[in-house]
């Protein structure tokens, strides 16, 4: 045997199983590295616990960082960057980097993690609280994470899971603000008492929630029931905003705007 196939042979056998998933999951996109953006895996032993998280996420932390905790941002993606094909996520860690460099708001650690368009089982593929609690643990257990700032936000089906994952586990969060979201869009008694139930809990951490008056995707109308079930619960920290003339890419203002980066570093869990 010849020295190169001997070579070829031994980085074969290598060859990780975390590794070959990585690039099966095309973890290794040009726009990604351009921004500082790492691709990181859940640790194996969590793995079993998720149903519908890519294990794969993307991390993006301060050049220079010498150990010191850090505000996490939790970024949830909208239903079109579902899938293990990590590229459709490569411009979430972007757009918030701009707004955190442009107002001067780092250091801070910044982690999207993808959903999968299905699950083993053939369900469809969503944010979940309980996934998402796992996903946390490892962020904790791996990141010089500052528990007390952490600051979650999301948008459209992101937007909702903000809401959905805030409104069963807020002891987590520092800051709330989903994005062109919502929770359900009947009138049952059932979801009424569902949603009453999420309010009561996200009465207890600061939220701000926006949406647009012309969003015929996720009606603004959505945003305003959560809102107002907050406030019915007695909460004193929420806040809602509504751009009168933005339809479902009200996102496009929000984090281009100084006081999304004011509002949400501004907060730190008590």
């Amino acid at each position: 045997m010849n020295n190169s196939i001997a070579l070829l042979i031994l980085t074969l056998a290598c060859v990780s199983p975390i590794s070959a998933q990585e690039n099966t999951a095309d973890t290794s996109s040009t726009r990604a590295q351009e921004n500082n953006v790492v691709t990181h895996t859940i640790d194996p032993l969590l793995q079993e616990k998720i149903t519908c998280l890519n294990p794969n996420y993307y991390v993006s932390m301060p050049e220079g960082h010498k150990g010191e905790k850090l505000p996490l941002i939790i970024y949830l993606h909208g239903g079109g960057s579902k899938g293990v094909k990590m590229s459709k996520i490569d411009h979430c860690i972007p757009r918030l980097r701009s707004g955190i460099d442009k107002f001067g708001k780092g250091p801070c650690i910044v982690v999207v993690p993808q959903c999968l368009a299905k699950t083993e089982d053939g369900a469809r593929g969503r944010w979940r609280p309980a996934d998402l609690n796992v996903f946390l643990e490892n962020l904790m257990n791996t990141l010089p994470v500052d528990p007390n700032r952490v600051y979650l936000t999301g948008n459209s089906m992101g937007g909702s899971g903000s809401w959905a994952w805030a409104g069963s586990n807020p002891e987590h969060f520092a800051a709330v603000a989903p994005i062109s979201g919502g929770v359900g869009g009947g009138d049952s008694e059932d979801e009424n008492s569902k949603i009453a139930a999420m309010a009561k809990k996200l009465a207890t951490v600061p939220v701000y929630a926006f949406a647009g008056e012309k969003d015929d995707v996720v009606p603004a109308e959505r945003s305003k029931r959560m809102f107002a079930a907050i406030q019915k619960a007695g909460g004193t920290q929420a806040k809602l905003k509504v751009y009168p003339d933005a339809g479902h890419g009200a996102k496009g203002i929000v984090y281009k705007s100084k006081e999304f980066y004011d509002w949400m570093f501004s907060q730190t869990r008590q």
